[in-house]
């Protein structure tokens, strides 16, 4: 809307990135990572999930296949290692919970994996991703681009944050505030599951 509020008709410059046959490597399957790529495979996108960011060996049997078969349900792939799937994905979506264990896990080492032509998608929860080093790859130019919606800094504090001042006037950058499920309706339905839960409680 910048070019044309500037009376501007830059077709040429503003060619955008298609879909359709791209590779997304979805990093955290759970209820979330899972219906994203589900809704990627109905894109005609190809799915790598990532391996758990635990040790394998933790996991039962039965999680192990259960995991194996939520893949399969939504037409994604398994990839074998963080490495192959970040090596091989045009976006990669993080939908992480942040622990001591997944604090700052998208850091120089994993972007550095990833291809200069990928995107990074963050939406899960701020502190997984190490804003420092994402900021250093997009300003070099290691990677196209990222979208957050999750911040180390949230809230007031948000403007004495410099790492984020200076990645949200990054072009490659696209930052808003946690809006990933702000609409009339979603806000609608967390009042209507938290009075259903206030009525079973009083009952």
């Amino acid at each position: 809307s910048k070019s044309i509020e500037d009376g501007l008709w830059k077709r040429s410059t503003l060619t955008g990135v298609g879909l359709r046959g791209k590779t997304v490597g979805v990093i955290g399957f759970g209820a979330i990572g899972k219906e994203f790529a589900d809704m990627c495979t109905k894109l005609a996108m190809n799915v790598l999930v990532a391996p758990p960011t635990g040790a394998i060996s933790l996991l039962s049997k039965k999680a192990i296949e259960e995991r194996r078969q939520a893949i399969a349900n939504v037409g994604a792939e398994a990839a074998e290692s963080l490495e192959e799937l970040l090596r091989q994905s045009d976006f990669v979506s993080v939908h992480l919970p942040l622990t001591d264990q997944t604090r700052h896990f998208i850091g120089d080492k994993v972007l550095n994996l990833m291809k200069e032509s990928a995107f990074l998608i963050s939406t899960g929860r701020g502190g997984v991703v190490d804003e420092k080093a994402l900021f250093n790859s997009l300003e070099g130019g290691r990677i196209a681009g990222a979208a957050l919606d999750v911040f180390e800094s949230e809230g007031p504090k948000l403007a004495d944050d410099e790492v984020l001042m200076k990645l949200a006037r990054l072009d490659s950058a696209v930052i808003v505030p946690h809006l990933g499920g702000h609409t009339e309706e979603s806000q609608a339905a967390v009042w209507d599951c938290v009075m259903e839960r206030v009525l079973e409680e009083l009952n």
